[in-house]
């Protein structure tokens, strides 16, 4: 292989994966839980579209620390809640139909300043930032009773209009979002990002970086039960796909071929076989799957026999502070305060799932064959990936209490592959279709499979959950059939910028044109583990393909992104809630292994070809053109 495509890929992945996110010295805000005096760390964002927080001119006056033993956070709440005269000036202005106070607070988690519907709505009854998220990621300069007494003076006072006295209550109390790395801590992290980025950093010999990153998400599990979905507060009542397991496989794995080779200068030192890391964690390994295997479990009828599947399902109502802006107002759409609830948590149970937004969780109403975000139904979908990975997950675990117990015939070992063993059985008879060849997510409230592409139905070849008895050669070779001949549609294999998220076009992130670095590369780990020379071969053509793609959006924009349109070589993904993030974790992580794996075959793309090619589809290039230009000058 062509050294210049080796050099460029690897040095730019490893580089930014060296540098995994720090956490913030202090917390920006504690999370005050009635049973418990531990905190959340409130850590900060690494967007490089945003700027957001420079919008704002940061003031930092001496801080008056007031002493704050004496007053509850109920009683602030009373004191900004009791009179809603303020509210008044909101009717004038373009948001005050849509900001009223309601009889409680719509709290989704803890925070007591970035979780409060009050607070929202005075600061976003104004566009200080870009979006809703900018705000929720400032660091608080002081205590939060500090600041939210200093928003209540504020909106009380006579002397100044409700947005010129929100705005300076922002610029007095908040700092801008900063970067800071120390020790294994890191921002914004997320379990499902983590999987291909750890594939990287394990490739990368920083094995001691790895038991780290892995440290925080024990410490997470002993806290909370189970891993949020980021390191701030307004994540704390959603989980993630449960990576957790994965990665340690992953890592022990990486640690034996390690510790096989201790030649090499290139691997950090730890435990031959880190067996003692399971020792140590195995009962907070277990607490995270006890967590999926409980709370989000659905037990339904299929054919007259009971099943026990997986979905993604939240606890919280209300919008989420992260996108409160656009949640509020797409709720103001749906009647009922029913349907308004069920709307905000199949919101925040998408987000759960890493998917959102896609066509994958709508379920249109009459007339409407695609759906829109209004009609997500987020509970009622039981996801193929999910559930392999609860499958996985099971038989892993079973797996590491041999290992610890020395023992494989244990009750506990017995119980855990009992458990996989019974998920993959149910999979095989709700998910998988005979007649296509492929799994499919399940409708449990409709008794129905929804049988569209993603690459997501691959998952159960790759974590080998297909049943008892299931000839997996056979049933990986009618799935490549089932690629290639997709329902009549545009195959999913023959865009020349990799697989698309699905065939469909919404406008959101998670669906056609976009291809992500995480599905394509499970989708190529699936169809090379069928024992078979015509999957082998198709996963490395999707490999190969993957790789040309990131390797001329290198070439073109300097930086690799998180995601790229899939309807040219090198074209920058778009759509969703935010702009296209550089990085980045997953994707370099997944082109490393594609590279580990397959480097010895690869060839460089010709550029001159790609980029001519580039320019004859015109949408592609002009996204990708604007895309590019937003990250380096908006």
């Amino acid at each position: 292989m062509p050294s210049v495509l080796i050099t460029v890929l690897v040095i730019v992945a490893q580089i930014v994966l060296c540098f995994v996110p720090g956490s913030i010295a202090e917390p920006a805000e504690e999370v005050v839980r009635p049973t418990s005096t531990s905190t959340m760390p409130e850590t900060r964002r690494h967007d490089v579209t945003s700027g957001n927080e420079e919008l704002l001119p940061v003031r930092k006056p001496e801080p008056v620390i007031k002493d704050k033993s004496h007053v509850s956070e109920a009683q602030v709440h009373k004191n900004m809640t009791e009179d809603f005269a303020w509210l008044d000036q909101l009717k004038n202005s373009s948001k005050g139909s849509i900001f009223k106070p309601t009889s409680g607070f719509s709290l989704v988690c803890h925070g007591q300043v970035y979780c409060d519907e009050i607070v929202l709505m005075a600061v976003h009854n104004e566009v200080f930032f870009n979006d809703s998220k900018s705000f929720v990621d400032l660091k608080l300069r002081f205590h939060p009773l500090v600041v939210l007494e200093a928003l209540e003076n504020a909106l009380q006072s006579t002397e100044q209009n409700v947005t010129e006295a929100v705005h300076q209550w922002l610029e007095v109390n908040f700092d801008e979002a900063e970067t800071a790395f120390e020790d294994f801590e890191f921002s914004d992290w997320n379990d499902q990002d983590s999987y291909w980025t750890f594939l990287g950093l394990t490739h990368s010999g920083l094995l001691s970086t790895v038991r780290g990153m892995l440290e925080n998400f024990v410490a997470m599990v002993k806290e909370y039960g189970f891993i949020p979905n980021g390191g701030r507060v307004y994540y704390e009542n959603r989980s993630q796909p449960p990576m957790f397991i994965p990665m340690i496989k992953n890592y022990l794995d990486q640690v034996a071929t390690s510790n096989s080779t201790q030649d090499s200068d290139t691997f950090e030192r730890v435990t031959p076989l880190d067996l003692d890391f399971l020792q140590e964690y195995i009962d907070i390994i277990e607490q995270e799957m006890v967590f999926w295997l409980t709370e989000r479990s659905v037990t339904f009828q299929h054919n007259g026999e009971s099943m026990m599947l997986f979905h993604y399902a939240t606890n919280t109502t209300g919008p989420r502070p992260e996108s409160f802006v656009k949640d509020v107002e797409l709720v103001l759409q749906v009647e009922g305060d029913l349907a308004k609830e069920a709307l905000y948590n199949n919101l925040h149970s998408a987000c759960e799932s890493g998917w959102d937004f896609s066509s994958r969780w709508f379920k249109p109403t009459a007339g409407n064959t695609v759906g829109t975000l209004i009609n997500t139904k987020t509970r009622d979908i039981l996801p193929v990936d999910l559930n392999a990975l609860i499958c996985y997950n099971a038989r892993v675990l079973a797996d590491f209490y041999a290992m610890v117990t020395d023992n494989p015939e244990s009750p506990i070992v017995e119980h855990y592959r009992n458990i996989s063993m019974e998920i993959a059985d149910a999979m095989k008879k709700v998910m998988y279709d005979e007649e296509s060849g492929s799994f499919y997510d399940y409708d449990h409230e409709l008794n129905v499979r929804r049988k569209n592409f993603y690459p997501s139905n691959a998952w159960p070849f790759w974590l080998d959950c297909l049943g008892r008895d299931s000839n997996k050669t056979e049933m990986g070779l009618r799935y490549l059939e089932y690629l290639k001949n997709e329902t009549g549609l545009s195959s999913p294999l023959d865009f020349p910028g990799g697989v698309p998220t699905s065939l469909v076009e919404t406008g959101e992130q998670w669906d056609f044109p976009n291809a992500w670095a995480p599905l394509v590369h499970s989708l190529i780990i699936s169809l090379d583990s069928i024992d078979h020379p015509s999957t082998k071969q198709e996963a490395y053509n999707v490999a190969e393909k993957w790789i040309h793609t990131n390797y001329v959006a290198y070439k073109t924009h300097n930086a690799m992104f998180e995601k790229y349109n899939v309807t040219e070589l090198g074209a920058i993904g778009a759509g969703g809630e935010y702009g296209v993030q550089k990085g980045f974790g997953w994707s370099n992580g997944a082109v490393l292994d594609l590279l580990v794996k397959y480097g010895d075959r690869l060839q460089t793309p010709d550029l001159k070809s790609a980029s001519s090619a580039f320019f004859l589809n015109p949408a592609a290039a002009f996204f990708s053109i604007i895309t590019y230009w937003v990250l380096q000058y908006a």
